[in-house]
């Protein structure tokens, strides 16, 4: 897997959507769900989303992510109710794992995430 990497949600929205239907085919995962709330409830701060790709540079994991103070912030409030990283596989949830806490020197803020998704167990390894 390649280095996680921050990309503006448009870019990857397609990719993001297709990833999305494969593995988290519910709302909160949606490159546009994430969008509308940044548009909403962060409008001077957009989102990005932070990706990983494979090395035929195809998407394999992402998640709605956003830069505050040199550090990466999760979102999430009463109207995201729980993030939903997307990964194509555990290599692929890990890749992402390591990028979210390796970015900013690890100082992560992370919103609602469901107790159930293994994108929580990850963290805590």
């Amino acid at each position: 897997m390649a280095i996680p990497l921050l990309e503006p949600i448009p870019a990857v929205a397609a990719e993001w959507d297709a990833l999305a239907d494969a593995h988290a085919p519910v709302p909160f995962a949606r490159p546009w769900w994430a969008q509308a709330w940044g548009e909403a409830f962060a409008p001077r701060r957009p989102l990005d989303a932070l990706t990983v790709r494979d090395a035929a540079g195809t998407l394999r994991a992402v998640m709605a992510v956003q830069v505050r103070r040199r550090r990466l912030v999760v979102p999430g409030n009463a109207h995201w109710p729980y993030v939903v990283p997307i990964a194509d596989g555990d290599a692929a949830r890990d890749a992402l794992v390591r990028g979210l806490l390796g970015a900013a020197g690890g100082h992560v803020r992370v919103g609602p995430l469901r107790a159930a998704d293994p994108f929580v167990a990850a963290l805590h390894a």
